[in-house]
């Protein structure tokens, strides 16, 4: 068999909704698909989380008369997932562990993670018959960035040097008051036009250490 595996989508962006094609299957028979994340940075998985925990989610399908699997024509007959949903595996993958992780206390520590792998094995009986390895970025490559420090604040400013008008956003998270989660969202929205200052006013070296008479 000559299996491909093709993901489909407007762009790398990790916030631009995909489709997975499987194509060269045999025809009418039973397949499971398993989707792996690796380096994926979830803003709703716990701040503890360590960045590099696998991700997973499985669904299992019966290939058409042409032997295609399409993820978003194709139902799942079982799994993390069942009937039509085209992000269905993304939507539904889990952390396989609870592995925990130490946060930084300054803002310099904290990593900036712009991109993350998605693993796709498919897989017949307990034989895997074909995988392929798709890369989604958080922000574009032509985004620079730069950590700002002030009185009453610290962030990172995300921005395209190419642009000479841009609207400009804040993003601040909630009451964790670090800055991961708004750097996650800030790289996403400057990659689509916008200036961003992912913002952290409390919880890191040089800020208050509690959510308490923050300063605006």
């Amino acid at each position: 068999m000559n299996i491909q595996i093709e993901l489909i989508s407007e762009s790398d962006l990790a916030d631009e909704s995909f489709n997975i094609v499987i194509d060269g299957l045999k025809p009418s028979e039973t397949y499971r698909v398993e989707m792996y994340l690796s380096d994926y940075y979830c803003i709703n998985a716990p701040m503890l989380l360590a960045h590099n925990v696998l991700w997973k989610s499985t669904a299992t399908f019966v290939s058409d008369k042409n032997g295609i699997i399409d993820i978003s024509q194709t139902p799942s007959c079982s799994g993390s997932y069942e009937d039509i949903a085209t992000m269905g595996l993304f939507f539904n993958a889990k952390p396989l562990t609870n592995r925990k992780k130490k946060l930084p206390n300054s803002l310099s520590k904290i990593p900036l993670l712009d991109h993350f792998f998605v693993e796709i094995k498919i897989i017949q009986g307990n034989t895997v018959v074909a995988e392929r390895t798709f890369t989604r970025h958080y922000m574009s490559s032509q985004i620079s960035h730069q950590d700002i420090y002030r009185k009453h604040f610290q962030g990172r400013l995300f921005y395209d040097k190419k642009a000479i008008k841009a609207p400009a956003l804040i993003i601040v998270s909630g009451s964790e008051g670090r800055i991961e989660k708004a750097q996650n969202i800030a790289q996403l929205l400057s990659s689509r036009g916008y200036i961003c200052l992912a913002v952290a006013y409390f919880g890191l070296e040089g800020l208050p250490k509690h959510l308490e008479r923050i300063p605006l």
